[in-house]
């Protein structure tokens, strides 16, 4: 593996990360009683932990949520992994001496990107169709 395709695997993933921390907070603001843009700022200070939290409560209220428990428990990983692509990652192989071990932790670095890079390119493409039909519902569009 080349250190290019690593790049383009972080970027993608950071994309999907953002397209997703958006897309739930117009979910939250369109399912919430009230003015959406109202609602949108009301969220806009949310990190994007506290909006998932705020969401799965208000998408399980009435027994019939849109999102799935297993999208929720992809949706709590995101930060986590988000901040290890953003502080760790190149850390934790840039700086050994020994090339055989850097090679080899390069290598787990880029495995585990590309582990969770699957996983949200599938849920920010669930996420996508659950705000269009969200903000269909609540004629919000």
């Amino acid at each position: 593996m080349k250190i290019d395709d690593l790049y383009i695997l972080i970027g993608e993933t950071l994309d999907f990360c953002q397209r997703i921390e958006k897309d739930i907070k117009l979910i939250y603001a369109g399912m919430k009683k009230g003015n959406i843009e109202d609602n949108l700022y009301l969220i806009k200070r949310f990190t994007l932990g506290e909006t998932i939290i705020e969401l799965e409560l208000l998408d399980n209220c009435d027994n019939k949520p849109f999102l799935k428990e297993r999208d929720y428990d992809i949706l709590k990983s995101i930060t986590k992994e988000r901040n290890h692509i953003c502080h760790k990652c190149f850390n934790n192989y840039n700086y050994i001496s020994d090339y055989d071990l850097q090679e080899k932790m390069f290598d787990k670095e880029y495995e585990r990107i590309k582990t969770f890079h699957d996983k949200i390119d599938v849920l920010w493409r669930v996420i996508q169709k659950v705000r269009l039909d969200v903000l269909k519902k609540y004629g919000r569009i």
